[in-house]
């Protein structure tokens, strides 16, 4: 658990960092990228743009050459037919139009046998550049276009033909010069692409460094809050674990406080019911009686809501005959309705299979659904019980329909609830803890199904629900099974190992009414003393008495045995220690059979008969 905190409190406090980190190197990678790719962009636009300018550019000045010759030849024409004043201002005209050319332009007219007329880059006027030229001529002299571009090795070429003057007007761009300024172009450009990445990554470098520090800030205050919690949730884990072992040791130590003396109080109710006695006599020992199983009853429920509320009740998944746990439900409830002239009718339907699930919660949602009905039927009404098994679907199907007193709609939905009945009045009249319904709902929920019920009132209720169950099998017709006689008497010699006064005496007269003889022990140390100075078939004992229980003293015991080579004896745990996972203690503990108090004198009687094949 300390490892587990440890663990999350270094990824809370790493995770953030190593985030924004990832983060940033991933946004610093991308940005770079997309700026490079960007400026790579704008560098080949860039000299496209250079290009497409320069051509352009030499088209004008070729036109615009064009335009001037044609207005020189105007004016020639003009000369011959027009006034001479009007002839001076156009030529004055003309020639600033030339020079304002020249300073901005590389423009050469030439004629057609490859004589320079003009040229704005100072070539030397009349020089034959025929050879130079002459594909140019004879391609201007030839074609209609009045643009015309070539291209021919290191330099392009844009050229007109004026053809009245039979004069070729043309301007040569160098590709030499062009790959120059391109050059410088993309000198610029990548200048200007490092610095701003240079003060990206500045102004990168910058924000991770102010969110590492509020990350780690945040990281701090997390940290900080994050231990707090886990020091009040440690602190509130360990307080409920101290109440919740507070709680069940109260539990554990009042059902042993109230089931020793009860188990002497059925125990003496028992022998006192065997006796003679008059009607009114009768009638108080059934009283008791049943006040005391009353009792019983309420404990063992609250003993079984504690155990669902801690999540300590552990459903088993068993093979078992139906039909023969229905048979044991029969028996048991059959008495308790004809003393109120209730028929019982218990209908069984396809129970041929052997079913996995737990018999023992099964009877005690049955059980507790039977009880109530009894309860709250009146007499002289019918009780049916409605059982069968779907094999297609694997689900066990069981619904308990009474005649009682019924539930009001408006309570229906709180029936479930813990320590709830339909009204405070029926606590008062018919008794009980409230818990019944509550823990056969929660345990029809742990076998896989959901308990419902239908009601109306003075007309009686319906309890029903359906839990799967796998076939294993065919089920074996149950066999009769022979009733212990009630006086048996057996020939053993046993000690009896018990501290409270009353017990002692109950179970003086028990056994010796079942011709046991025996040894009494009030502690476990007394039994031990006992164990090593006689022989005994075998040992009754409790658990909670003085100065030793009966675990430390079952050990010592089986300790003597193994020293001494001694064959193993007995021992029986005679307990009022009924909580979940009791028996289980005892057995490991090295006890060979385990009985709740109060005493039930049947399970006791097949223990016997069990052990005297062991003895």
């Amino acid at each position: 658990m300390i490892r587990d905190r440890e663990k999350i409190l270094n990824f809370v406090k790493i995770t953030p960092i190593l985030s924004i980190i990832l983060i940033s190197i991933s946004l610093i990678f991308v940005a770079i990228f997309g700026i490079h790719k960007y400026f790579n962009d704008d560098i080949k636009n860039e000299i496209l743009k250079v290009k497409s300018n320069i051509i352009y550019q030499a088209k004008k000045d070729v036109k615009a050459t064009y335009s001037l010759i044609d207005s020189i030849n105007k004016i020639v024409s003009y000369y011959t037919h027009g006034n001479k004043k009007e002839i001076f201002k156009r030529i004055i005209q003309v020639l600033s139009k030339i020079e304002t050319a020249k300073d901005k332009r590389n423009i050469i007219i030439i004629t057609t046998k490859g004589h320079i007329v003009y040229s704005t880059n100072r070539i030397i006027f009349d020089t034959n550049q025929y050879k130079r030229y002459r594909a140019i001529i004879n391609l201007a002299k030839q074609s209609s276009l009045k643009i015309i571009q070539y291209h021919e090795g290191n330099r392009h070429l844009i050229f007109s033909y004026y053809k009245p003057l039979k004069l070729v007007i043309l301007q040569e761009i160098s590709l030499k010069d062009i790959d120059k300024l391109i050059q410088t172009t993309k000198k610029d450009i990548n200048k200007v692409v490092k610095l701003v990445i240079e003060q990206f990554l500045l102004t990168a470098l910058i924000f991770v460094l102010i969110g590492l520090i509020i990350v780690i800030y945040l990281t701090n205050i997390i940290k900080k809050t994050f231990e707090q919690y886990d020091t009040k949730l440690k602190a509130e884990k360990e307080k409920a674990e101290k109440a919740a072992k507070i709680k069940s040791e109260f539990l554990a130590n009042m059902s042993h406080e109230i089931r020793t003396p009860l188990n002497a109080m059925f125990g003496f109710i028992k022998i006192l019911k065997e006796k003679e006695h008059d009607e009114e006599s009768k009638k108080y020992l059934n009283i008791i009686e049943k006040s005391g199983e009353n009792l019983l009853v309420i404990i063992n429920d609250i003993l079984d809501f504690s155990k669902l509320e801690s999540g300590k009740f552990h459903i088993e998944k068993i093979s078992f005959n139906p039909k023969e746990e229905i048979e044991i439900i029969h028996n048991l409830f059959i008495s308790k309705a004809s003393e109120k002239n209730i028929l019982l009718q218990i209908n069984e339907k396809n129970l041929d299979y052997n079913i996995i699930s737990d018999p023992t919660r099964i009877k005690q949602v049955i059980a507790n659904l039977l009880s109530n009905a009894i309860k709250f039927t009146p007499n002289n009404k019918k009780i049916t019980l409605n059982i069968e098994y779907d094999s297609k679907k694997e689900l066990l199907k069981v619904e308990v329909i009474d005649e009682g007193i019924g539930i009001p709609k408006d309570k229906l939905r709180h029936i479930f609830e813990a320590f709830t009945q339909a009204d405070t009045s029926t606590t008062r009249k018919y008794g009980g803890s409230g818990l019944g319904l509550t823990i056969s709902y929660r345990l029809v929920e742990l076998l896989g199904g959901k308990l419902e019920v239908e009601s109306e009132v003075n007309k009686g209720s319906r309890f029903y629900f359906s839990i799967p169950a796998k076939k294993d099998g065919r089920a074996k017709e149950i066999e009769k099974i022979d009733t212990i006689q009630e006086n048996i008497t057996y020939d053993y010699h046993l000690l009896l190992v018990e501290d409270n006064v009353a017990n002692q005496l109950f179970m003086k007269v028990m056994l010796q009414k079942m011709g046991l003889t025996f040894d009494l022990a009030n502690n476990g140390k007394e039994a031990i003393e006992k164990f090593k100075n006689n022989k005994y078939d075998f040992i009754l004992m409790d658990e909670n008495m003085p100065e030793m229980n009966g675990i430390e003293a079952t050990k010592i015991i089986r300790n003597i045995e193994r020293e001494q080579n001694l064959n193993h004896t007995i021992i029986i745990a005679l307990t009022a220690n009924a909580m979940d996972g009791d028996k289980e203690k005892f057995i490991l503990a090295g006890m060979d059979y385990y009985l709740s108090k109060p005493l039930d004198i049947s399970k006791f009687k097949l223990i016997l008969e069990d052990i005297k094949y062991k003895i």
